[in-house]
């Protein structure tokens, strides 16, 4: 059991706050939320999560040892395939257990299911792979709101699926140019060749998720009328100057994250990059913080 929990991967953890999207960026109040209602659904993605990082970390442990960015992974011992089916039943055990709570979802299901796919055949197949892991972001926030009763507006959909789908892309782009890849390799379905085209993939992704901001800040410009079937009513009724420069500092932030990365500057994993950077980690951070306090004033 101590091995196991040494096995635990805090930095990724940080990917499951996106579950909080839909209540920060809606117009719904948090004061009628109990503090337990909000945090458990946080927990349940702990413990569904780490199992499947420990999942896909053992079946990918030997193609690991040539990847560059995951030289650390199983480097200090070994977990047998018993523990890894036990774990991986635990969850099917444990989704019953909450299945008539409040807290359970499809989108849990969902999103179990399609790791299943991705790591054991969709992983293998380009570009359906990149598509997969956007998904595993997407549907966080659809569980998101699904617990908190929130309706998922169109706009939003289109701009973290956007985004998303820069990260994911971006994330194979590093790992092809620092293992220097080959089409025939033991580690992904990419070689150096995909370079250029996943980087087109990203630039037109980047207009995609720009324009949809661009729509959702500018949504009460009569020019915009006619787009009101992209929003619900859970969008915000009133953008401030606030969301303004929220929106200037990502639109920095994303543009300096991508020049770095076309440029070849990121010698590391692509995700731990993004949440170690001092710059990043002030709009994350900037980010929750403000729209927590709208939440605790509405």
């Amino acid at each position: 059991m101590f091995k196991l929990l040494k096995l635990i991967k805090i930095k990724s953890q940080l990917k499951n706050i996106i579950i909080f999207l839909p209540i920060l960026i809606s117009n719904v109040s948090l004061k009628n939320f109990d503090i337990w209602n909000i945090f458990i659904p946080l927990i349940i993605f702990f413990f569904l999560t780490n199992i499947i990082y420990l999942t896909n970390d053992f079946f990918d442990r030997e193609i690991d040892s040539f990847n560059i960015t995951k030289k650390n992974v199983f480097n200090d011992f070994k977990i047998s395939i018993k523990s890894v089916i036990l774990l991986n039943i635990s969850i099917f055990i444990f989704f019953f257990l909450i299945s008539r709570t409040q807290y359970f979802s499809i989108n849990l299901i969902i999103y179990l299911f399609s790791f299943y796919l991705y790591n054991f055949y969709v992983k293998k197949i380009k570009y359906l792979d990149v598509i997969f892991l956007t998904n595993f972001y997407i549907q966080r926030i659809l569980y998101g709101g699904d617990i908190f009763n929130i309706e998922i507006s169109l706009i939003f959909l289109l701009f973290f699926s956007s985004l998303f789908l820069i990260l994911s892309f971006s994330k194979r782009y590093v790992q092809i140019y620092l293992n220097n890849l080959d089409q025939d390799n033991k580690i992904l379905a990419y070689g150096m060749i995909d370079l250029k085209k996943i980087s087109i993939l990203i630039y037109f992704c980047l207009i995609l998720n720009f324009l949809t901001l661009f729509i959702y800040i500018f949504n009460k410009n009569l020019l915009f009328d006619n787009l009101n079937f992209l929003f619900s009513i859970h969008s915000f009724n009133t953008i401030t100057v606030h969301h303004y420069i929220i929106s200037l500092f990502y639109i920095y932030c994303l543009f300096d994250l991508l020049q770095n990365l076309i440029k070849r500057k990121i010698k590391i994993d692509f995700y731990n990059y993004s949440i170690t950077n001092p710059k990043y980690i002030v709009l994350i951070i900037f980010f929750f913080i403000y729209f927590l306090i709208i939440k605790l004033i509405l």
